[in-house]
């Protein structure tokens, strides 16, 4: 139950980081509130993996819900630095929305209550590390998507040229260009290693059908990365088409965590 409520408070204090951010009209302190209600999200929300986590003795990774839950932790943590790094208060605009409805999505779930009062084991340091890979890369796939998003906004901005306070805060095309690019890198190196630890525990088990479309979604979000990095290697993506792949990217990420919880389904 301690989880659960620090993973709604979690929610709420995105949700509200966005709304300020994005409907007050006092813009530099309303900003400074964003930020300050992302931070206070963003503790409640490690509040609630620590918690799980002492529950079951271990990293909590074993279900559709704790792995969600900690993408959206990484990727709140990827946003929260960039926003320090880059000194602008636009955390609630661009990225605290998704996260708040990533966050809430489980507790919406009839069995969310039952599965986190239910003590599981914790995985194997193979099964772990690659989870925690997986991890990294899903939470560097929505923060480059987040970085397209602020891409296709301010390029949208110089090319109306509008003086508007957002367009005064964002970052250069060029940072967020080299935003995008760090981000996909990181999320296909990961996945690729992550990868490699998938296949030496699938060694060391039955390869059951769930655990076959399992390994298939996996298998499409590398073949797209790849595809995607490779196509900007070769300069054949520009910075706007780069964003658009991002964002489609990460969707396709999302929706490649259905495979994951119909695995959990059907191993009750």
């Amino acid at each position: 139950m301690t989880t659960a409520i620090l993973t709604a408070l979690a929610a709420v204090l995105y949700f509200s980081s966005f709304a300020v951010s994005t409907f007050s009209k006092a813009k530099k302190s309303s900003l400074r509130i964003s930020s300050a209600l992302a931070f206070s999200g963003f503790a409640a929300h490690t509040a609630a993996i620590a918690a799980r986590g002492i529950l079951i003795g271990g990293i909590a990774l074993s279900t559709s819900y704790d792995l969600l839950e900690f993408i959206i932790w990484g990727f709140v943590l990827i946003q929260l630095i960039g926003a320090l790094f880059f000194k602008i208060g636009l955390v609630g605009i661009f990225s605290m929305l998704p996260a708040a409805i990533l966050t809430a999505l489980p507790l919406g779930c009839p069995l969310f209550l039952e599965t986190m009062r239910n003590v599981q084991r914790a995985s194997t340091s193979v099964a772990t590390i690659h989870a925690i890979l997986a991890v990294i890369s899903y939470a560097f796939m929505i923060a480059g998507a987040a970085a397209a998003a602020m891409y296709i906004a301010q390029e949208k901005y110089l090319r109306e040229k509008s003086h508007s306070a957002s367009a005064r805060l964002l970052p250069s095309l060029q940072k967020l260009d080299g935003t995008m690019k760090i981000s996909l890198q990181t999320a296909l190196i990961s996945m690729a290693v992550s990868s490699i630890f998938g296949a030496i525990k699938a060694a060391q088990t039955d390869i059951d059908l769930p655990m076959s479309i399992k390994f298939a979604g996996a298998t499409i979000i590398l073949l797209a990365q790849i595809s995607i990095f490779t196509a900007t290697a070769a300069k054949k993506l520009g910075a706007k088409k780069l964003a658009f792949y991002e964002i489609a990217l990460a969707a396709l990420a999302l929706l490649m965590l259905i495979p994951i919880e119909l695995r959990t389904a059907l191993m009750k």
